[in-house]
This record gives structure tokens, sequence and C-alpha cells, in this order.
């Protein structure tokens, strides 16, 4: 009999990013919980624009931390874990992370995306014709 899993909190989920960007670069990485959605997004710099490889090694750690990888990968890609679905992409530093990034060329965009509670039944309202 397995036992069930229970769901990553968001700290859980930003640990996992900041050890998957060990050895990749410095995380800028946030979280937050909505009353129906968690979040963490953010950035990893590096100093070199990452591709396919630096991608992979980023997906290998986060694989060593319990997270799928969904469909194919080349400069994004898409993992799950539990109810938790992670995109992430690399590419040259975004204009909006310029003043954050010193002098980092590259970066890992992340961003984790769970229900965290389920919403209200829909009322349908009927109206006559």
């Amino acid at each position: 009999m397995s036992t069930p899993t229970t769901a990553k909190t968001t700290d859980q989920v930003l640990a996992d990013l900041e050890y998957a960007a060990q050895g990749q670069g410095r995380p800028h990485l946030r979280a937050t919980q909505g009353r129906e959605h968690c979040e963490a997004h953010g950035v990893i710099f590096s100093a070199e624009v990452p591709g396919n490889a630096e991608l992979l090694r980023l997906v290998e750690r986060l694989e060593q931390r319990a997270w799928r990888v969904q469909g194919g990968l080349s400069t994004t890609g898409s993992l799950s874990s539990g109810p938790w679905m992670l995109l992430l992409g690399a590419r040259d530093v975004p204009a909006d992370f310029q003043a954050e990034a010193r002098s980092e060329k590259g970066a890992f965009i992340i961003s984790a995306l769970k229900r965290c509670r389920d919403r209200p039944t829909a009322q349908r309202i009927s109206h006559p014709a």
C-alpha cells in the first residue's frame, strides 16, 4: 500500500528552486499565496546566457527534488510535482530585471503555480426568455 504524498508548500518550492540554482547562478525568487492560488516565481541569474545544457542541469537538480518533466525540453520546459506546475526558460536577462542582474548576462525565468483552495462552486443563474 502506497502512502499519499503531501503537496509541497510555497516555502518548499522556493527551497527546491534554490537547490536547483546551486552551481547555476544567483536566485532572485519570491512566493505569494493568494486566496485561490499559490505561486513561486523569479529568475536565477547566470554569468552567461544559458542554453539547453544548462537548462538540463537545472532540470536534473529539480528531478532530485521530486519534480517530473512534462513533455520535451529545449530552452523552455515544464515540470510538475503533485499539484504544482512549474514553467521555466533560459534566455538573456529580461529588461525588467536589468537592475537586479548586476553584471550577469543570462537568466532562467521560473514560474510555479498551484491551486491552494478549491474555487467555490459556480452558481448557474437562469433568466426567463
